[in-house]
């Protein structure tokens, strides 16, 4: 019987990812601020570090922090923690390495101007931020964007993903079909084989009917020949006794002629013989 196919595993349906929340921390690991991409994330910072733990962590290295994900994101002078409820995808990676990039010197001049004096408002670091805060929000506008198409993208997938596994299906109701189709087909040739056994073996009875036949026809033949001969035989012995009873009848009537003669012989013998005393004794 032909081997089951493998039925083809359905597809993991892949988790969304969503960006909460990004820490800035320095190359030694100081904490430098934050931003809330999603304002009801309550994850601080001092979680993340409690979740990595003292292990060194690499760019782009993922820890998990119960149900949510903390990814190192690596620059050149600060660094981000990526929180998330997902996997990040290449959008929010590309969106927090541009994040990173915008913010870099800016949060590098704030922490230069507060180690050096106090903290006073400066009018410029304001007009920078907000200009910061301007691209960022052009950034998340763009990331909405290829959000939305990505969206669009694993909508049109899952419509495929759905139309493939129906055609999955309805394959393996065909598969099923097929292995029925095959079972019968083994049973039908299993019926015939068994039936041509059953004719081979009629077969062989009627060609040892005809053999025997034959011979019967042989001996017939035989039989009827020597019948014919015995026929033949018994003719010509017919004939044979016909003409040995005419010759026993001719030699029956010729002996009986023969004994007449000797009777007339014998009486004419007799006559003779009395006659000369007739004569004799009538001359006395």
């Amino acid at each position: 019987m032909p081997m089951e196919p493998k039925r083809p595993m359905n597809p993991p349906k892949p988790m969304k990812a969503t960006l909460l929340k990004l820490f800035v921390i320095n190359n030694d690991g100081e904490y430098a601020g934050e931003y809330a991409v999603d304002e009801d994330c309550t994850v601080e910072y001092a979680d993340c570090i409690a979740a990595m733990g003292d292990a060194a962590v690499e760019d782009m290295q993922t820890i998990l922090m119960g149900k949510l994900r903390v990814t190192m994101i690596a620059g050149t002078s600060f660094n981000l923690l990526a929180v998330s409820s997902g996997p990040l995808g290449s959008q929010e990676l590309t969106w927090a390495k541009a994040t990173l990039t915008m913010s870099e010197a800016v949060f590098t001049r704030v922490l230069e101007d507060r180690k050096q004096q106090p903290p006073v408002r400066d009018e410029g670091l304001v007009s920078e931020l907000k200009t910061v805060k301007g691209k960022l929000s052009e950034v998340e506008s763009q990331l909405m964007v290829e959000k939305s198409k990505a969206e669009q993208e694993t909508r049109t997938l899952k419509g495929q993903v759905t139309e493939l596994q129906s055609k999955v299906g309805r394959a393996e109701d065909l598969e099923k079909q097929l292995a029925t189709a095959a079972g019968r087909e083994q049973q039908l040739r299993r019926e015939m084989q068994s039936k041509q056994e059953s004719m081979r073996g009629i077969e062989m009875t009627i060609s040892r009917a005809i053999e025997r036949e034959e011979e019967l026809r042989r001996k017939f033949d035989s039989m009827k020949a020597e019948n014919e001969s015995l026929r033949n035989m018994a003719a010509t012995v017919s004939e044979t006794k016909r003409e040995v009873d005419a010759r026993m009848e001719l030699i029956n009537r010729k002996a009986a002629e023969l004994l007449e003669k000797e009777d007339e012989l014998k009486m004419r013998e007799r006559n003779m013989r009395t006659l000369p005393i007739q004569v004799f004794g009538g001359e006395r």
